[in-house]
Protein backbone atom coordinates (compact mmCIF):
# COMPACT_ATOMS: atom_id res chain seq x y z
CA UNK A 1 0.00 0.00 0.00
CA UNK A 2 1.70 3.35 -0.89
CA UNK A 3 0.92 6.47 1.46
CA UNK A 4 2.54 9.41 2.25
CA UNK A 5 5.55 9.97 4.77
CA UNK A 6 2.85 11.97 6.85
CA UNK A 7 0.41 9.64 7.14
CA UNK A 8 2.62 6.80 8.57
CA UNK A 9 4.85 9.68 10.75
CA UNK A 10 1.24 10.61 12.10
CA UNK A 11 0.49 7.12 13.10
CA UNK A 12 3.98 7.02 14.52
CA UNK A 13 3.66 10.13 17.15
CA UNK A 14 0.11 8.55 18.61
CA UNK A 15 2.05 5.11 18.93
CA UNK A 16 4.99 6.64 20.29
CA UNK A 17 7.17 4.74 17.63
CA UNK A 18 9.85 5.14 14.30
CA UNK A 19 9.70 4.51 11.05
CA UNK A 20 12.35 2.69 9.90
CA UNK A 21 13.74 4.56 6.27
CA UNK A 22 16.32 2.60 4.54
CA UNK A 23 17.73 3.40 1.18
CA UNK A 24 18.15 0.91 -1.53
CA UNK A 25 20.62 0.62 -4.22
CA UNK A 26 18.55 -1.65 -6.37
CA UNK A 27 16.29 -3.76 -6.97
CA UNK A 28 17.23 -6.99 -4.83
CA UNK A 29 17.47 -4.71 -1.71
CA UNK A 30 14.39 -3.05 -2.30
CA UNK A 31 12.37 -6.36 -2.65
CA UNK A 32 14.06 -7.88 0.15
CA UNK A 33 13.74 -4.53 2.16
CA UNK A 34 9.91 -4.91 1.66
CA UNK A 35 9.82 -8.70 2.51
CA UNK A 36 10.95 -8.16 6.09
CA UNK A 37 8.73 -4.97 6.66
CA UNK A 38 5.71 -7.56 5.63
CA UNK A 39 7.54 -10.19 7.66
CA UNK A 40 7.59 -7.94 10.83
CA UNK A 41 4.25 -6.03 9.31
CA UNK A 42 5.63 -2.78 9.91
CA UNK A 43 5.30 0.64 7.97
CA UNK A 44 8.18 1.65 5.76
CA UNK A 45 9.75 4.60 4.46
CA UNK A 46 11.73 3.11 1.45
CA UNK A 47 14.10 5.89 0.68
CA UNK A 48 15.97 6.18 -2.65
CA UNK A 49 18.83 9.05 -2.84
CA UNK A 50 20.33 10.42 -5.93
CA UNK A 51 23.88 9.93 -4.87
CA UNK A 52 22.56 5.83 -5.74
CA UNK A 53 21.98 6.82 -9.40
CA UNK A 54 25.10 4.93 -10.97
CA UNK A 55 24.42 2.07 -8.91
CA UNK A 56 20.65 0.92 -9.92
CA UNK A 57 21.11 -1.90 -12.67
CA UNK A 58 18.75 -0.33 -14.79
CA UNK A 59 20.27 2.41 -17.63
CA UNK A 60 16.29 3.79 -17.15
CA UNK A 61 16.24 5.73 -13.59
CA UNK A 62 12.23 6.21 -14.50
CA UNK A 63 11.63 2.30 -15.05
CA UNK A 64 13.44 1.57 -11.94
CA UNK A 65 11.26 3.98 -9.65
CA UNK A 66 8.04 3.00 -11.59
CA UNK A 67 8.61 -1.14 -10.60
CA UNK A 68 10.23 0.15 -6.93
CA UNK A 69 6.47 2.13 -7.21
CA UNK A 70 4.22 -1.02 -7.83
CA UNK A 71 6.08 -2.98 -5.61
CA UNK A 72 5.47 -0.48 -2.91
CA UNK A 73 1.80 -0.07 -3.84
CA UNK A 74 1.72 -4.11 -4.01
CA UNK A 75 3.28 -4.75 -0.48
CA UNK A 76 0.73 -5.86 2.04
CA UNK A 77 2.28 -3.19 4.54
CA UNK A 78 1.63 0.59 4.49
CA UNK A 79 5.09 2.30 2.56
CA UNK A 80 5.90 5.63 1.48
CA UNK A 81 8.36 6.15 -1.53
CA UNK A 82 10.36 8.45 0.07
CA UNK A 83 13.26 10.49 -2.08
CA UNK A 84 16.44 10.77 0.56
CA UNK A 85 18.70 13.92 0.52
CA UNK A 86 17.81 15.96 -2.61
CA UNK A 87 20.19 19.00 -2.68
CA UNK A 88 18.00 20.73 -6.30
CA UNK A 89 14.71 21.41 -7.26
CA UNK A 90 15.65 19.45 -10.67
CA UNK A 91 16.02 16.28 -8.37
CA UNK A 92 12.83 17.27 -6.02
CA UNK A 93 10.70 17.94 -9.43
CA UNK A 94 11.91 14.56 -11.43
CA UNK A 95 10.36 12.62 -8.09
CA UNK A 96 7.46 14.28 -7.73
CA UNK A 97 7.05 13.38 -11.38
CA UNK A 98 7.97 10.16 -11.41
CA UNK A 99 5.65 9.33 -8.03
CA UNK A 100 7.66 9.60 -5.18
CA UNK A 101 5.29 10.21 -1.79
CA UNK A 102 7.16 11.95 0.11
CA UNK A 103 10.35 13.96 -0.33
CA UNK A 104 13.54 15.27 1.20
CA UNK A 105 15.50 18.83 0.55
CA UNK A 106 18.53 18.90 2.09
CA UNK A 107 19.90 22.25 2.45
CA UNK A 108 21.26 21.92 5.64
CA UNK A 109 24.80 23.18 4.57
CA UNK A 110 23.72 26.43 2.61
CA UNK A 111 22.68 29.77 4.54
CA UNK A 112 20.13 29.83 6.93
CA UNK A 113 18.11 31.87 4.46
CA UNK A 114 18.91 29.70 1.56
CA UNK A 115 17.66 26.53 3.45
CA UNK A 116 14.51 28.25 4.57
CA UNK A 117 13.49 29.53 1.05
CA UNK A 118 14.34 26.23 -0.79
CA UNK A 119 12.43 24.37 2.01
CA UNK A 120 9.23 26.38 1.22
CA UNK A 121 9.53 26.42 -2.47
CA UNK A 122 9.87 22.28 -2.40
CA UNK A 123 6.67 22.36 0.08
CA UNK A 124 4.85 24.93 -2.72
CA UNK A 125 5.64 22.12 -5.24
CA UNK A 126 5.11 18.98 -3.57
CA UNK A 127 1.63 19.95 -0.78
CA UNK A 128 -0.73 20.69 -3.29
CA UNK A 129 -0.15 17.30 -4.92
CA UNK A 130 0.09 15.48 -1.35
CA UNK A 131 3.42 14.64 -1.55
CA UNK A 132 5.08 15.12 1.94
CA UNK A 133 8.57 17.11 2.70
CA UNK A 134 11.22 16.54 4.82
CA UNK A 135 14.29 19.20 5.63
CA UNK A 136 16.85 19.73 7.73
CA UNK A 137 18.63 21.41 9.91
CA UNK A 138 21.63 21.64 11.78
CA UNK A 139 23.96 18.92 9.31
CA UNK A 140 24.55 15.97 9.95
CA UNK A 141 28.25 15.30 9.10
CA UNK A 142 29.73 12.24 7.26
CA UNK A 143 31.74 9.37 8.30
CA UNK A 144 32.94 11.34 11.97
CA UNK A 145 34.01 14.06 10.44
CA UNK A 146 32.96 16.37 13.73
CA UNK A 147 32.65 13.58 16.50
CA UNK A 148 34.95 14.13 18.45
CA UNK A 149 35.64 18.00 17.39
CA UNK A 150 34.18 20.97 19.49
CA UNK A 151 33.62 22.37 16.23
CA UNK A 152 30.97 19.27 16.07
CA UNK A 153 28.54 22.01 18.10
CA UNK A 154 28.64 24.75 15.36
CA UNK A 155 26.04 21.76 13.30
CA UNK A 156 24.02 20.71 15.26
CA UNK A 157 20.57 21.75 15.56
CA UNK A 158 19.17 24.50 17.82
CA UNK A 159 16.44 24.55 19.31
CA UNK A 160 14.44 28.19 18.87
CA UNK A 161 15.98 28.27 14.83
CA UNK A 162 14.25 24.49 14.61
CA UNK A 163 10.77 25.68 15.40
CA UNK A 164 11.07 29.01 13.89
CA UNK A 165 12.44 27.13 10.12
CA UNK A 166 9.30 24.67 10.65
CA UNK A 167 7.01 27.58 10.92
CA UNK A 168 8.72 29.19 8.17
CA UNK A 169 8.69 26.70 5.80
CA UNK A 170 5.30 24.27 6.59
CA UNK A 171 7.45 20.86 5.93
CA UNK A 172 6.27 17.81 7.59
CA UNK A 173 8.98 16.08 9.34
CA UNK A 174 12.39 17.61 10.66
CA UNK A 175 15.75 15.74 10.19
CA UNK A 176 17.61 16.92 13.34
CA UNK A 177 21.61 17.11 13.69
CA UNK A 178 22.57 16.02 17.52
CA UNK A 179 25.38 14.06 17.34
CA UNK A 180 25.26 11.29 15.03
CA UNK A 181 27.25 10.79 11.75
CA UNK A 182 26.24 9.40 7.79
CA UNK A 183 28.66 6.60 7.83
CA UNK A 184 30.82 5.08 10.34
CA UNK A 185 31.84 6.40 13.74
CA UNK A 186 34.96 7.06 14.59
CA UNK A 187 34.90 6.05 18.18
CA UNK A 188 32.38 6.46 20.74
CA UNK A 189 28.65 7.90 19.34
CA UNK A 190 28.21 10.88 21.38
CA UNK A 191 24.19 12.29 20.81
CA UNK A 192 22.76 14.96 22.80
CA UNK A 193 19.38 13.69 24.28
CA UNK A 194 19.30 17.18 25.72
CA UNK A 195 19.05 19.14 22.89
CA UNK A 196 16.68 16.63 21.21
CA UNK A 197 14.20 17.13 24.24
CA UNK A 198 14.35 20.95 23.69
CA UNK A 199 13.91 20.79 20.32
CA UNK A 200 10.64 18.36 20.87
CA UNK A 201 9.53 20.44 23.32
CA UNK A 202 9.47 23.21 20.81
CA UNK A 203 8.61 21.61 17.27
CA UNK A 204 5.41 20.11 16.63
CA UNK A 205 5.85 18.01 13.81
CA UNK A 206 7.94 14.84 13.90
CA UNK A 207 11.11 14.24 14.07
CA UNK A 208 13.68 12.70 11.91
CA UNK A 209 17.35 10.81 12.68
CA UNK A 210 19.86 10.78 9.96
CA UNK A 211 23.00 8.70 10.70
CA UNK A 212 21.50 5.75 13.01
CA UNK A 213 24.17 3.00 11.85
CA UNK A 214 26.00 2.11 14.49
CA UNK A 215 24.64 4.00 16.94
CA UNK A 216 23.51 1.78 19.34
CA UNK A 217 20.19 -0.02 20.59
CA UNK A 218 19.85 1.57 23.91
CA UNK A 219 20.61 5.01 22.18
CA UNK A 220 18.10 5.00 19.57
CA UNK A 221 15.31 3.51 21.79
CA UNK A 222 15.57 6.53 23.99
CA UNK A 223 15.85 8.68 20.42
CA UNK A 224 12.38 7.17 20.04
CA UNK A 225 11.35 7.65 23.83
CA UNK A 226 12.58 11.42 23.08
CA UNK A 227 10.21 12.00 20.35
CA UNK A 228 12.34 10.60 17.21
CA UNK A 229 9.47 9.44 14.51
CA UNK A 230 11.55 8.28 11.64
CA UNK A 231 14.90 6.47 11.68
CA UNK A 232 17.01 5.99 8.44
CA UNK A 233 19.31 3.09 7.71
CA UNK A 234 21.92 2.38 5.04
CA UNK A 235 25.79 1.97 6.30
CA UNK A 236 24.56 -0.78 8.84
CA UNK A 237 22.86 -2.63 5.44
CA UNK A 238 25.81 -1.89 3.12
CA UNK A 239 28.16 -3.25 5.49
CA UNK A 240 26.34 -6.61 6.92
CA UNK A 241 25.76 -7.30 2.65
CA UNK A 242 29.47 -6.83 1.76
CA UNK A 243 30.66 -8.75 4.96
CA UNK A 244 28.08 -11.55 3.67
CA UNK A 245 29.10 -11.14 0.64
CA UNK A 246 32.84 -11.88 1.78
CA UNK A 247 31.47 -14.84 3.46
CA UNK A 248 30.53 -16.45 0.19
CA UNK A 249 33.78 -15.44 -2.26
CA UNK A 250 36.10 -16.86 0.48
CA UNK A 251 34.29 -20.39 -0.36
CA UNK A 252 34.73 -20.52 -4.13
CA UNK A 253 33.24 -24.21 -4.09
CA UNK A 254 29.66 -23.25 -2.72
CA UNK A 255 26.66 -22.26 -5.23
CA UNK A 256 26.80 -18.86 -6.57
CA UNK A 257 23.16 -18.37 -5.97
CA UNK A 258 24.03 -18.25 -2.39
CA UNK A 259 25.51 -14.81 -2.87
CA UNK A 260 22.05 -13.70 -3.32
CA UNK A 261 20.25 -15.32 -0.66
CA UNK A 262 22.93 -14.58 2.08
CA UNK A 263 22.31 -10.95 0.89
CA UNK A 264 18.87 -11.37 1.36
CA UNK A 265 19.64 -12.87 5.06
CA UNK A 266 21.94 -9.90 5.89
CA UNK A 267 18.91 -7.29 5.04
CA UNK A 268 16.82 -9.31 7.36
CA UNK A 269 18.81 -9.42 10.04
CA UNK A 270 19.96 -5.60 9.82
CA UNK A 271 16.25 -4.44 9.25
CA UNK A 272 14.59 -6.83 11.94
CA UNK A 273 17.11 -5.22 14.54
CA UNK A 274 15.86 -1.64 13.52
CA UNK A 275 12.27 -2.32 13.27
CA UNK A 276 12.62 -4.33 16.61
CA UNK A 277 13.95 -1.61 18.50
CA UNK A 278 12.08 1.31 16.71
CA UNK A 279 8.96 -0.02 18.29
CA UNK A 280 7.10 -0.65 14.86
CA UNK A 281 6.87 -4.20 14.81
CA UNK A 282 2.76 -4.66 14.10
CA UNK A 283 2.03 -1.35 13.50
CA UNK A 284 1.01 -1.65 10.13
CA UNK A 285 -2.03 -3.48 11.52
CA UNK A 286 -3.03 0.37 12.34
CA UNK A 287 -3.62 1.28 8.49
CA UNK A 288 -5.70 -1.90 7.64
CA UNK A 289 -9.09 0.02 7.79
CA UNK A 290 -11.58 -1.04 5.95
CA UNK A 291 -11.53 -0.77 2.07
CA UNK A 292 -14.16 2.03 2.05
CA UNK A 293 -12.13 4.42 4.29
CA UNK A 294 -9.51 3.69 1.79
CA UNK A 295 -11.24 5.34 -0.89
CA UNK A 296 -12.21 7.97 1.00
CA UNK A 297 -8.73 8.92 1.80
CA UNK A 298 -7.53 9.11 -1.62
CA UNK A 299 -10.19 11.20 -3.33
CA UNK A 300 -9.61 13.46 -0.60
CA UNK A 301 -5.76 13.16 -1.44
CA UNK A 302 -6.81 14.47 -4.72
CA UNK A 303 -7.52 10.83 -6.97
CA UNK A 304 -10.53 11.44 -9.18
CA UNK A 305 -13.36 8.98 -8.52
CA UNK A 306 -12.54 6.19 -10.71
CA UNK A 307 -8.94 6.19 -9.71
CA UNK A 308 -10.20 6.64 -5.77
CA UNK A 309 -12.29 3.32 -6.55
CA UNK A 310 -9.62 1.78 -8.56
CA UNK A 311 -6.65 1.61 -6.53
CA UNK A 312 -8.33 1.00 -3.02
CA UNK A 313 -9.34 -2.37 -4.51
CA UNK A 314 -6.01 -3.53 -6.90
CA UNK A 315 -3.86 -2.32 -3.76
CA UNK A 316 -5.62 -5.20 -1.94
CA UNK A 317 -6.48 -7.22 -4.58
CA UNK A 318 -3.06 -7.59 -6.43
CA UNK A 319 -3.90 -5.92 -10.31
CA UNK A 320 -2.36 -2.52 -9.44
CA UNK A 321 -1.16 -1.29 -13.23
CA UNK A 322 0.40 2.99 -13.75
CA UNK A 323 -1.33 2.54 -17.02
CA UNK A 324 -4.82 1.80 -15.88
CA UNK A 325 -4.61 4.36 -13.13
CA UNK A 326 -3.42 6.59 -15.31
CA UNK A 327 -6.53 5.69 -17.50
CA UNK A 328 -8.68 6.02 -14.56
CA UNK A 329 -7.52 9.39 -14.29
CA UNK A 330 -9.33 11.02 -17.31
CA UNK A 331 -12.81 9.29 -15.68
CA UNK A 332 -13.12 11.87 -12.98
CA UNK A 333 -15.84 14.09 -12.87
CA UNK A 334 -17.91 12.14 -15.97
CA UNK A 335 -15.40 11.90 -18.64
CA UNK A 336 -13.59 14.49 -18.18
CA UNK A 337 -15.69 16.40 -16.51
CA UNK A 338 -18.27 16.70 -18.99
CA UNK A 339 -20.58 15.07 -16.68
CA UNK A 340 -21.30 12.00 -18.60
CA UNK A 341 -21.14 8.44 -17.19
CA UNK A 342 -19.93 8.70 -12.92
CA UNK A 343 -16.20 8.28 -12.61
CA UNK A 344 -16.53 6.07 -9.49
CA UNK A 345 -18.82 3.61 -11.68
CA UNK A 346 -16.01 3.72 -14.16
CA UNK A 347 -13.51 2.77 -11.51
CA UNK A 348 -15.82 -0.14 -10.40
CA UNK A 349 -15.95 -1.47 -14.07
CA UNK A 350 -12.16 -1.47 -14.11
CA UNK A 351 -12.12 -3.41 -10.77
CA UNK A 352 -14.63 -5.92 -12.32
CA UNK A 353 -12.74 -6.30 -15.64
CA UNK A 354 -9.15 -6.39 -13.28
CA UNK A 355 -10.98 -9.48 -11.21
CA UNK A 356 -12.61 -11.13 -13.70
CA UNK A 357 -11.76 -10.22 -17.52
CA UNK A 358 -8.39 -11.51 -19.72
CA UNK A 359 -6.62 -9.93 -22.06
CA UNK A 360 -6.81 -13.00 -24.38
CA UNK A 361 -9.53 -12.65 -26.90
CA UNK A 362 -10.15 -16.42 -27.21
CA UNK A 363 -10.66 -16.42 -23.16
CA UNK A 364 -14.37 -15.66 -24.30
CA UNK A 365 -15.85 -17.30 -20.66
CA UNK A 366 -14.05 -14.98 -18.48
CA UNK A 367 -14.82 -12.01 -21.10
CA UNK A 368 -18.43 -12.95 -20.49
CA UNK A 369 -18.20 -13.46 -17.05
CA UNK A 370 -16.95 -10.03 -16.85
CA UNK A 371 -19.54 -8.56 -19.25
CA UNK A 372 -22.46 -10.17 -16.72
CA UNK A 373 -20.77 -8.19 -13.89
CA UNK A 374 -20.23 -5.08 -15.39
CA UNK A 375 -24.13 -5.26 -16.26
CA UNK A 376 -25.04 -6.40 -12.91
CA UNK A 377 -22.99 -3.34 -11.15
CA UNK A 378 -24.27 -0.45 -13.58
CA UNK A 379 -28.04 -2.03 -12.72
CA UNK A 380 -27.40 -2.22 -8.89
CA UNK A 381 -25.77 1.38 -9.99
CA UNK A 382 -29.31 3.15 -11.24
CA UNK A 383 -31.42 1.23 -8.32
CA UNK A 384 -29.45 3.06 -6.00
CA UNK A 385 -29.29 6.54 -7.80
CA UNK A 386 -31.49 6.57 -10.67
CA UNK A 387 -28.99 7.92 -13.14
CA UNK A 388 -25.55 6.86 -14.44
CA UNK A 389 -24.36 10.16 -15.23
CA UNK A 390 -22.29 12.91 -12.94
CA UNK A 391 -23.94 15.71 -14.17
CA UNK A 392 -27.16 14.41 -12.93
CA UNK A 393 -26.24 13.01 -9.70
CA UNK A 394 -23.96 16.30 -8.67
CA UNK A 395 -26.07 18.71 -10.61
CA UNK A 396 -23.15 20.91 -11.13
CA UNK A 397 -21.67 21.14 -14.96
CA UNK A 398 -17.88 20.95 -13.67
CA UNK A 399 -16.80 22.79 -16.66
CA UNK A 400 -18.78 25.85 -15.17
CA UNK A 401 -16.53 27.62 -12.74
CA UNK A 402 -20.05 29.74 -11.02
CA UNK A 403 -21.48 25.88 -10.52
CA UNK A 404 -18.19 24.15 -9.15
CA UNK A 405 -17.75 27.20 -6.43
CA UNK A 406 -21.62 26.51 -5.49
CA UNK A 407 -20.67 22.49 -5.24
CA UNK A 408 -17.77 22.97 -2.80
CA UNK A 409 -19.66 25.89 -1.12
CA UNK A 410 -22.79 22.85 -0.47
CA UNK A 411 -20.04 20.70 0.32
CA UNK A 412 -20.69 18.80 -2.31
CA UNK A 413 -18.38 16.34 -2.03
CA UNK A 414 -19.79 15.34 1.05
CA UNK A 415 -23.12 14.96 -0.04
CA UNK A 416 -23.01 13.25 -3.24
CA UNK A 417 -19.47 12.42 -4.43
CA UNK A 418 -18.34 10.41 -1.25
CA UNK A 419 -21.83 8.52 -0.58
CA UNK A 420 -21.70 7.09 -4.85
CA UNK A 421 -17.85 6.32 -3.73
CA UNK A 422 -19.04 4.28 -1.13
CA UNK A 423 -22.19 2.74 -2.94
CA UNK A 424 -20.04 1.52 -5.72
CA UNK A 425 -17.48 -0.31 -2.67
CA UNK A 426 -20.00 -1.66 -1.21
CA UNK A 427 -21.41 -3.32 -4.82
CA UNK A 428 -18.18 -4.32 -4.74
CA UNK A 429 -17.44 -5.96 -1.97
CA UNK A 430 -20.97 -7.91 -2.22
CA UNK A 431 -19.23 -9.49 -5.29
CA UNK A 432 -15.86 -10.27 -4.02
CA UNK A 433 -14.13 -13.59 -5.68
Amino acid sequence: MLVSLKELLEDAEVGNYAVIAPDFPNLEVADALLSCAEQYNAPLALSFSPSLKPFIGLSDFSHFIRLVREMAVQANIPVALHLDHAHTIKEIDEAIQLGFTSVMIDASTEPWETNVELSKKVVEMAHPLGISVEAELGHVATSGRYLNDVSQHGWLTDPQEAAAFVQLTGIDALAVAIGTVHGLYAGEPNLEFDRLQAIRERVLIPLVLHGSSGTGKEKLHRCVDLGIRKINVYSDLIKTIVQSAQEVLAHPEDDPLNFMQEQRYAIYQVLGEYITVSGSAAKADNFRNSIKNRIRSLFLQGYTCAEAIYLAFAEREGFYSDYALQIQSLLGGGVCNQGGICGALFGGLAVIAARHSSILPTARLKRKEANFSGAKLIESFKARHSTVHCIDLTGTNFLDAEQVKQFVENKGVERTCLPVLMSVADSLLENLS
